[in-house]
């Protein structure tokens, strides 16, 4: 099946709630690609593109949509995501485009602003945009594998560390990338390697 294909079942509501979300990124990826604006998807979606290249079954659902923007092509993201009907909006500090089929905060397109810190204290920015990859699968561009492990080591939250333990279980990641990495993201890295099969959930 096609990842474009768009017959799943919606009278089930959880096949419904995971047709919602999968809808949001073809969207969102559709207008800003028509609009040649460069992006990357990260956050779960990337991750799960780059579970399917080693074991589908493996792949993670997860609510939300998140983008790599590079801050100076804001203007034209906006412009390209309004012609779906997306607003650009910032909540609690977080910007976003909140999609007007749920324009909840909670169900907003999430943007992670490229080579910036995303929050005070981190010890590294966030990545580029580029390199970025695709596949027959998830034929979206995804931010790299480097790229997506530093941004989860750096958030470390519970579905962060959850994804690390995801990559780690099916050989994603390896010993030899802790050589990449410094201080509390090496130990972090460290600590998901010497445990992969850590059930977070």
């Amino acid at each position: 099946m096609s990842w474009y294909h768009e017959d799943l079942p919606m009278s089930d509501p959880v096949f419904r709630a995971i047709a919602m979300v999968r809808q949001r990124l073809i969207r969102i990826v559709r207008l800003l690609q028509d609009a040649g604006v460069p992006f990357a998807v990260c956050g779960g979606w990337a991750v799960a593109g780059w579970v399917a290249e080693v074991d589908e079954d493996a792949t993670r659902t997860t609510k939300d949509v998140d983008v790599l923007l590079r801050r100076r092509d804001l203007e034209r993201a906006n412009a390209a995501v309004a012609k779906g009907g997306f607003e650009f909006v910032e909540a609690g500090g977080v910007p976003m485009w909140l999609d007007p089929e749920d324009p909840r905060p909670k169900r907003a397109v999430r943007l992670v602003w490229a080579n910036e810190v995303t929050r005070a204290g981190d010890p590294l920015p966030a990545p580029d945009i580029e390199p970025n990859f695709t596949s027959a699968s998830h034929p979206f561009p995804r931010v790299g594998l480097e790229e997506i492990l530093r941004m989860k080591l750096l958030a470390w939250r519970t579905h962060d560390r959850a994804h690390l333990h995801d990559m780690a279980n099916i050989g994603l990641l390896t010993p030899e990338m802790l050589d990449r990495f410094e201080g509390v993201l090496r130990e972090r890295l460290r600590s998901v390697l010497d445990n992969p099969e850590t059930n977070l959930g």
